[in-house]
């Protein structure tokens, strides 16, 4: 069976989707399934290249320029045409969003091939970003046409089933398989590099892309006013100098830690060190919160927050898993601290369900294996349909 994912960018890109389809491969790697992406280059006007990596073919598009967050490929229709043309796929595997996807509304050597719509997230107008909405408006006719022409559409939680106002219409054809994580019992955290100034503090980590929607502030704010917790912030993005002025404004350097970008190694190690995860998101825009998943592999528990219609709060079960707090709240996101610092133990309780939780639903293989069956489906609901 030959499987030709069409996605936003791929590994090296480092992005919960991209570390997901990575990890998916590498997982399904020797099972019969053979696997193409073509996706994005994530470095601006590079030249288009095709390599090998994870066990598969990917083709890298030559990007112009990204425009509300979107990647402009001028010859994807073409890149596109291509790679089907010569690959033959029997199946095409559309993570969205990812308005270049919508090119296979014209390709007619598309036409008979069965198309798996996976959606990560809706596109989300934020007060911060009005253009993205109007461009919303004008791309959502070509989003529903793709819909109703897949096949079937994968949906990361029932949350954001249920919440997702684009897929209303095609509840029908929705599928729950989350996200899942490779689980490595065999690992060693216990030599682990001491990235944290205080080994008495309760240590916090929040990991995550730096922008508005991931709610760092309330964390920061939530942090800054209370003694003996210490937060390393991992991430990169476009708010990084806004909270270095923050952070400089409430005083509280010497507890609160831009860390930057954190290879897999460093990662692992600060995961290990850390007496709990936070992701303080307050947007849909988080529809799942891969790193949650992370947290419980190392055994951490999490605090997550509310977010209405988000992943997140069923990813993580309040009270047995982690905490689940109010978004944009930053008295919920003290007083969820405070608990796991003044009770250790619960703390390390709520880690180990956590773990037991990840191994029972989000472990790459069973996720692996619901993915290649429904693959199977759908190839055998196509032969079906050609032969009446």
């Amino acid at each position: 069976m030959k499987v030709l994912h069409v996605g936003k960018y791929y590994s090296p890109f480092e992005g919960g989707i991209e570390n997901f389809l990575s990890s998916l491969l590498q997982s399904q790697a020797g099972s019969g399934i053979h696997h193409f992406v073509l996706a994005h280059h994530h470095k601006l006007c590079r030249q288009s290249d095709l390599s090998t990596r994870d066990e598969a073919q990917v083709f890298r598009a030559f990007t112009l320029c990204r425009l509300l967050f979107t990647p402009i490929a001028p010859f994807f229709y073409f890149n596109l045409r291509k790679v089907i043309a010569h690959y033959k796929p029997d199946i095409i595997h559309v993570h969205m969003p990812n308005p270049s996807a919508f090119w296979l509304l014209l390709l007619t050597d598309a036409r008979d091939i069965p198309i798996i719509v996976h959606w990560h997230a809706d596109v989300i107008a934020s007060r911060k970003n009005f253009l993205l909405g109007i461009a919303y408006f004008f791309s959502r006719p070509l989003e529903k046409k793709l819909l109703e022409k897949a096949s079937t559409i994968v949906v990361t939680s029932p949350n954001y089933l249920e919440s997702s106002i684009p897929l209303k219409p095609w509840h029908s054809k929705c599928q729950v398989i989350p996200l899942g994580l490779e689980v490595d019992e065999s690992a060693d955290s216990t030599n682990t590099e001491n990235y944290w100034t205080s080994q008495d503090a309760f240590k916090v980590l929040c990991v995550g892309r730096l922008t508005y929607y991931k709610g760092q502030e309330y964390l920061i704010h939530a942090v800054s006013m209370l003694n003996n917790i210490e937060l390393i912030m991992v991430g990169t993005g476009k708010y990084e100098s806004k909270y270095r002025q923050l952070i400089e404004a409430l005083g509280c350097k010497h507890k609160v830690r831009l860390f930057g970008h954190a290879e897999q190694a460093e990662l692992l190690s600060l995961m290990a060190g850390c007496d709990c995860l936070c992701l303080p998101s307050i947007e849909r825009t988080e529809a799942f919160g891969l790193v949650l998943l992370e947290a419980m592999g190392a055994s951490k528990p999490c605090i997550c927050t509310d977010v209405e219609g988000s992943g997140m709060s069923w990813v993580v079960q309040n009270g047995e898993t982690g905490l689940v707090v109010k978004a944009a709240d930053t008295p919920a996101l003290q007083e969820a601290l405070l608990l796991l610092d003044a009770d250790r133990e619960y703390a390390r309780q709520l880690g180990i369900s956590g773990h037991q939780r990840l191994n029972s639903f989000f472990s790459l293989a069973t996720v692996a294996d619901q993915m290649a069956r429904l693959y199977n489906q759908v190839m055998i609901n196509s032969i079906h349909a050609h032969q009446k």
